[in-house]
């Protein structure tokens, strides 16, 4: 969320060095991505194969996100920046000190949709982990739902078939639970932040 906020606050910037060439590339990666192989050989080649940091640097930025808070941020009053630099700050102390405070709408809309995304993370942890001590709550939920599949198969009529079903059910409601107990708390920001741009004035 920081990275993100901190490059679409630069972006925002017209007289930004490069500004259009930056958002041109941005934009691009949304209609195409280097692909599956190219992505694991990168992430092999920085040895970060059974890392946390394979889960943590691939998906560190989303170009989507990234536009729209660069929306936010473009949006803002340009006498709120100047007001700090008239206080002596520099152009990281505006972002920190005036900008982020007065983000709380974007920053928690955005914040929502990355923690929803990383919380249902399983396939980068498919691709780049193999140590079973670093793999996320959704590997270890597909990997429980999946071998009561296999052994359900042969208890048709059970008790045991039974047990399986809820069990798996139940992990999957757990592992729903947090993010539907987190979104009460946001929504009076993911409603104002949601709408960003939809309203001129």
């Amino acid at each position: 969320l920081l990275v993100s906020a901190a490059g679409a606050y630069a972006l925002s910037k017209k007289h930004m060095l490069f500004h259009r060439g930056f958002m041109v590339m941005i934009v691009i990666t949304l209609f195409f991505s280097g692909g599956m192989i190219p992505t694991f050989l990168v992430v092999k080649s920085y040895h970060l194969i059974d890392t946390i940091w394979a889960m943590i640097l691939p998906t560190l930025v989303s170009s989507w996100n990234v536009i729209v808070m660069r929306t936010f941020f473009a949006g803002m009053p340009q006498e709120v920046e100047e007001s700090g630099k008239m206080d002596g700050l520099t152009d990281i102390g505006i972002f920190f000190r005036l900008v982020l405070p007065l983000s709380k709408a974007i920053l928690a809309t955005i914040g929502l949709f990355y923690g929803v995304a990383i919380w249902n993370n399983f396939f980068s942890a498919l691709l780049y982990l193999r140590d079973a001590d670093l793999f996320p709550l959704q590997i270890i939920v597909r990997n429980m739902v999946l071998q009561g599949q296999g052994t359900g198969a042969g208890n048709i009529g059970g008790d045991s078939m039974i047990v399986d079903e809820a069990i798996k059910y139940s992990t999957i409601i757990i592992t729903t639970v947090p993010i539907l107990m987190i979104y009460p708390f946001l929504q009076k920001y993911f409603a104002k932040g949601a709408l960003i741009g939809s309203i001129k004035g």
